[in-house]
């Protein structure tokens, strides 16, 4: 593979100075071992009950098929006091749709928003819409996630947000992927038990770097796999 320097994060870097320096968990599978997952370990915070939690929307165990509020329905995000209601479920861009670079890495923002919103919600509805049934990655977290928001349990927090992404070659590998190098930030995760005591917490992570092998066929792009570095 080439090694040709890239703008990442606004440095000239290859891609193997990147995976030198800056190898990290994926951000889905590093905050899902914080919360719990029995074969990680991470940075994990116990806590008692009472710790004040941000305003971030999270909310109850979604149904099989993911549905939308209702134009009257007020969001109400989560807290202390509970889950977070009628969750906006977010909308992929005409941008993300489209076979470019741009498109590329469009469709990489659209794809943490949907697991932003699975943090929300414990609905993994949008995200699997638009992820392959082979990714690892989106098993794993999917597991924890939904064991938090599961017999009345709920998150708060856990918002990822794309900081900057590479696509050294927009030329898909002999199995038909294109591979982006992903920057992520996360916010902090409180994870509540039904009778309202804050059991755990995690740290706002910073500069979390993932691997993202996405296809596209059919129109549209699918995330193949999804991966840290570390």
């Amino acid at each position: 593979m080439s090694q040709q320097p890239n703008q990442y994060m606004g440095v000239q870097v290859s891609r193997v100075t990147v995976l030198l320096t800056r190898a990290r968990m994926s951000a889905a599978v590093a905050a899902a071992c914080a919360l719990g997952l029995a074969a990680c370990s991470g940075d994990a915070e116990g806590t008692g009950a009472g710790t004040p939690a941000p305003s971030v929307a999270v909310s109850s165990p979604a149904a099989a098929e993911t549905t939308a509020p209702s134009a009257t329905a007020a969001y109400k995000p989560a807290s202390a006091e509970g889950p977070a209601e009628n969750v906006p479920v977010p909308k992929i861009p005409e941008a993300a749709k489209e076979k470019s670079k741009k498109g590329l890495k469009a469709f990489v923002k659209y794809w943490y928003e949907t697991l932003s919103f699975a943090y929300e919600t414990g609905d993994f509805g949008p995200m699997k819409e638009v992820s392959g049934p082979g990714c690892a990655g989106c098993g794993r977290v999917e597991e924890t996630i939904s064991e938090r928001h599961a017999d009345g349990k709920w998150l708060v927090g856990g918002k990822l947000v794309v900081v900057g992404s590479v696509i050294e070659q927009f030329h898909p590998a002999p199995d038909g992927t294109y591979q982006v190098l992903t920057q992520v930030d996360q916010e902090p995760i409180f994870f509540y038990l039904p009778d309202g005591t804050l059991k755990q917490q995690t740290k706002h992570d910073i500069g979390i770097v993932d691997v993202i092998n996405a296809e596209f066929a059919d129109g549209r792009w699918t995330a193949k796999n999804v991966e840290g570095m570390g």
